[in-house]
């Protein structure tokens, strides 16, 4: 019988060297001094073999089947339900008045009713729809029922009738198709209850609902970025979400959360590389797939440029820095609207190349004319907080603020001479971003020329800059009026959120005119009620332009407390009491003096005068720096 194999001792096994096997001790370990060991036995190699699989399969095959029967059934009978009691609704008429308007909301909502009191109580009677427990999809819980069917439809069509022309960044042949497919992920959740949120903030019947769907929408977009593991692929679904977000709370005047929100959107923006479209960069493609047709690449422009808007407007009215700069963009300028809805590749031009002189002419689109608007305001707000923290220079240390003011003039006149001119003269609001380029440009002209006033009056030289400024605010302020004009017997509900305050600035120079007159021009007091009563208009659907309304209103509360004012005012009374209206004489003597505006008023625009308001918290950012009254003695 032949003798058993020794083997190698554990310590030159592990070591991976030759054993000479020699007992007690290797030759190795005596050397070394090690603990020597022999293993008593061979190793047997274990079977790495799978386990039978089909039984496996089958099972889960089975499980899944029976499970997503159970979810057809359950989704089938909860939107059934939810329209049912949803029209059951709109019909009671012995139900309380917000219930009657056909709101459907669940235990979720309940709760944040209890956080929220701008919404009334009376909405937590609403919750027949959530009866039938969590309902689930996409691997996720849903803590509670979406909207009835009939109620999703009506606020997706709110938002692409009068939201999607502000903001044209999602296909809307692309979004129905997903929502069609089932493809109903986390990322399209939270766009979805953005989009209702949105388009509720707008609708008198839904509105109080938006908040409500704001918490969900950021509540399934922030759940989506803790959930992933690892490095995240993110969707255009996340960066259009937080748009959305961030533009319904500046919206709300919930400026500084709207300015994180933007800053979250940026930030998911540069991480996907969409701020160099066509210009792949290396660290995006292993967050994003590649582009695979012109309407993906086209809705990626537009993307990135909402973020842009957002990213802007926040930033101006809270006073605090911009995360995207001009320099590091390599994306074009959108596209018109009908190459994006019909798949239709166009050519476009980069944002450098519209700011360049006569570059104007070749911007594609309306959205890209928002765009270059909005670039313009925000380069003077920047110019606008250097000027400001050396206000008080001596004569001869501001002439780089003079340069920059020459520069960004001539750059603004470059624009409004070649802008094309369908943005000149928009006749009515079915593109409301055509109606908002006009406006912008010359509240952009009104910016400047004021922060050149203010500039020459605190050194105490340059008045002839000051009269010549001052003409150009007046024409700016014309030109918005002789626009509302035209468009203000419309639904003003779908012009761009940000008109208001441009509507404002053109006000204000018809106030600050009013207040520095010896002689009030009744033109003047004309088209600042015009331009108050078509921000009270829009304001019904918009709070941050109630905003701007209440602090106008403000203003001209200023306006009638002013000497001159009191004094017409005094004259005017006095000569009210010893002449007769009656006399047709009265009529002729009047209009020969030089006090007669106060009695041609009309009634509306007495009752505007003579209204008191509390002013609101001012913000800290454009208005604070170029919207403070001023006033110089001498009218220009």
């Amino acid at each position: 019988m032949s003798q058993p194999e020794v083997l190698s001792c554990l310590a030159c096994r592990h070591r991976k060297v030759r054993c000479d096997r020699d007992k007690p001790k290797c030759g190795r370990c005596l050397k070394t001094k090690r603990d020597c060991s022999y293993p008593e036995r061979k190793r047997v190699a274990t079977d790495w073999r799978r386990p039978d699989t089909k039984a496996l399969e089958t099972s889960l095959s089975a499980a899944e089947g029976k499970l997503a029967r159970r979810l057809a059934e359950k989704s089938r009978f909860e939107i059934n339900n939810g329209v049912q009691n949803y029209n059951q609704q709109n019909e009671c008429d012995n139900t309380p008045s917000i219930l009657r308007k056909g709101y459907v909301i669940d235990s979720y909502s309940h709760h944040l009713l209890a956080e929220n009191a701008s919404i009334p109580r009376g909405l937590e009677y609403m919750s027949t729809a959530s009866s039938s427990g969590p309902t689930y999809f996409d691997g996720r819980t849903l803590e509670e029922p979406l909207p009835p069917e009939k109620m999703q439809e009506e606020l997706f069509k709110i938002y692409f009738d009068q939201i999607h022309a502000c903001i044209p960044m999602i296909s809307k042949l692309r979004f129905y198709a997903t929502r069609r497919l089932g493809l109903n992920g986390g990322p399209l959740l939270a766009l979805q209850y953005a989009m209702w949120s949105i388009a509720a903030s707008v609708s008198p019947r839904h509105e109080k609902l938006c908040e409500a769907f704001l918490q969900r929408a950021k509540k399934y977009a922030q759940r989506m970025e803790v959930e992933e593991i690892g490095e995240p692929y993110i969707t255009l679904y996340d960066v259009q979400t937080w748009c959305l977000i961030a533009n319904i709370e500046a919206q709300r005047m919930h400026i500084a959360r709207a300015w994180t929100s933007s800053g979250k959107c940026v930030r998911l923006v540069q991480l996907m590389g969409l701020h160099c479209v066509g210009r792949p960069m290396v660290y995006a493609t292993r967050f994003v797939h590649a582009i695979e047709d012109s309407i993906e690449l086209e809705e990626r422009r537009r993307t990135f440029w909402a973020a842009y808007l957002c990213d802007r407007w926040t930033s101006a009215l809270g006073g605090w820095p911009m995360a995207i700069q001009e320099s590091g963009i390599g994306t074009d300028l959108p596209s018109s609207e009908a190459g994006f809805d019909s798949e239709h590749k166009e050519a476009s031009i980069s944002l450098a190349e519209a700011m360049a002189e006569g570059g104007a002419s070749n911007i594609p689109s309306s959205f890209s004319g928002v765009v270059l608007a909005t670039t313009i305001l925000a380069r003077e707000y920047a110019h606008i907080q250097k000027s400001a923290k050396f206000k008080h220079t001596h004569k001869g240390d501001d002439k780089a603020f003079w340069d920059t003011h020459r520069e960004m003039d001539n750059a603004l006149s470059n624009t409004l001479m070649y802008l094309p001119e369908r943005f000149k003269t928009a006749p009515d609001l079915c593109d409301p971003n055509a109606v908002f380029v006009s406006i912008a440009l010359q509240a952009a002209t009104i910016c400047l020329h004021r922060t050149a006033i203010d500039k020459a009056m605190s050194s105490h030289v340059y008045n002839n800059i000051v009269s010549h400024s001052w003409i150009r605010c007046i024409s700016a302020a014309h030109a918005v009026t002789s626009i509302i004009r035209l468009v203000g017997y419309q639904d003003m509900s779908r012009m761009n959120p940000w008109a208001g305050f441009c509507l404002y600035l053109a006000a204000l120079v018809y106030c600050h005119d009013l207040r520095s007159n010896q002689l009030p021009d009744r033109q003047h007091i004309s088209n600042a009620t015009l331009l108050l009563a078509t921000m009270k208009v829009i304001g019904t659907t918009q709070p941050i332009t109630e905003y701007f309304s209440v602090q106008l209103e403000l203003e001209m509360d200023l306006v009638k407390r002013s000497p001159t004012w009191q004094q017409e005012i005094a004259q005017q009374k006095s000569s009210l009491e010893y002449h007769d209206p009656t006399d047709p004489t009265s009529g002729v003597q009047n209009s020969e003096t030089q006090f007669q505006f106060w009695r041609s008023l009309s009634d509306e625009e007495r009752e505007i005068l003579s209204r008191k308001v509390l002013s609101p918290k001012p913000s800290e950012g454009i208005l604070a720096l170029n919207c403070n009254s001023f006033s110089f003695r001498n009218n220009p």
